[in-house]
């Protein structure tokens, strides 16, 4: 079974990609709703008082909202910005690689 699994993602890697950016889309969107539904109930019991508590959730929103109207675009933005984390954490560690090396730290 998990061959044939393997085989079929291996074939129809658009699909996939776009059916899990498709499922985390409908998550996200459930999770920022979840949120802003919290939020805007502490507010009405008077234990919020910031406007900036409802920017996560409605930026949780706008997230789940991209993920699935541009599946394709959301999941190529996630991996560029995957790749330019690794990037700048590898910079990081061949400088303080270097740095511990020249006894500066």
């Amino acid at each position: 079974m998990k061959l044939i699994v393997g085989i079929f993602i291996l074939i129809h890697v658009g699909t996939v990609l776009t059916l899990l950016a498709y499922i985390l889309g409908i998550v996200i969107l459930i999770w920022g709703s979840r949120s802003l539904e919290n939020i805007l109930m502490q507010r009405r019991e008077g234990r919020s008082d910031g406007v900036m508590q409802i920017l996560w959730p409605l930026l949780i929103l706008a997230v789940g909202v991209f993920l699935l109207f541009f599946p394709f675009g959301a999941v190529n933005t996630v991996i560029l910005i995957a790749g330019v984390i690794l990037v700048l954490y590898g910079a990081v560690e061949l400088y303080m690689s270097w740095r511990s090396k020249s006894g500066e730290l």
